[in-house]
């Protein structure tokens, strides 16, 4: 069964097969299996569940078994009963839980819209509008950039735009502290990929591509 609900509550004593997406929060004092995608779930002291399970927060009174994905925080109380691979952002294990899990760093997550535009010649600020790292458990202070593959231009700090600049955070990028530094190269188009990692050094997935558009 499929349910696409606001929030649920599965009673003691009942048992839930299927799958439950969309829902406000999901509250499990029963068995149940499947997979679950919430914005909260909490499995109560006489819960359990085994499945996959997608939500931003989660406490674990109960047994879990699983494929699990929080992306903020998970609370193991000292009642819990987990086990099965797990990311998470911040995690909260009480005294007396039980753990047995592959645990992974949920990695951080870049938004944007990817494109700059440049004079030819000139330098353009990167802003949280191009390039915006999120994570869970680090500051942007601690969201690390790499640039590579750069074409007809450098990345530089604003304070020294003629020294080429590897790495910068999304701090440095908040605080419009960050610039593209166009050549002048005779082409319509520059660019570079950047990759993102958190303090953990997960990152948000392969070398990402950002175009730069040149205007003369």
């Amino acid at each position: 069964m499929s349910s696409v609900i606001g929030q649920m509550t599965i009673a003691p004593g009942t048992q839930f097969t299927g799958q439950v997406r969309g829902g406000e929060r999901i509250e499990i004092n029963g068995e149940a299996d499947g997979s679950v995608v919430s914005k909260s779930l909490v499995i109560g002291e006489g819960g359990s569940f085994k499945g996959s399970i997608k939500v931003d927060s989660a406490e674990i009174h109960g047994k879990l078994r699983g494929d699990v994905t929080v992306r903020h925080l998970l609370t193991i109380s000292a009642t819990g009963d987990v086990e099965g691979e797990i990311q998470y952002g911040q995690l909260a294990i009480a005294s007396g839980a039980n753990l047995v899990a592959d645990l992974r760093n949920v990695p951080p997550e870049l938004f944007g819209d990817f494109e700059l535009e440049v004079t030819r010649g000139g330098s353009v600020v990167i802003t949280p509008e191009d390039l915006n790292a999120v994570d869970a458990d680090d500051s942007a202070s601690a969201l690390k950039f790499t640039a590579a593959n750069l074409l007809h231009g450098h990345i530089a700090h604003t304070k020294a735009p003629e020294e080429p600049l590897a790495q910068f955070t999304q701090a440095d990028i908040n605080a419009g502290d960050i610039v593209f530094v166009h050549s002048g190269a005779e082409t319509n188009i520059a660019g570079f990929d950047v990759v993102v990692a958190d303090e953990a050094g997960a990152t948000a997935g392969p070398l990402r591509p950002v175009l730069v558009r040149v205007q003369v």
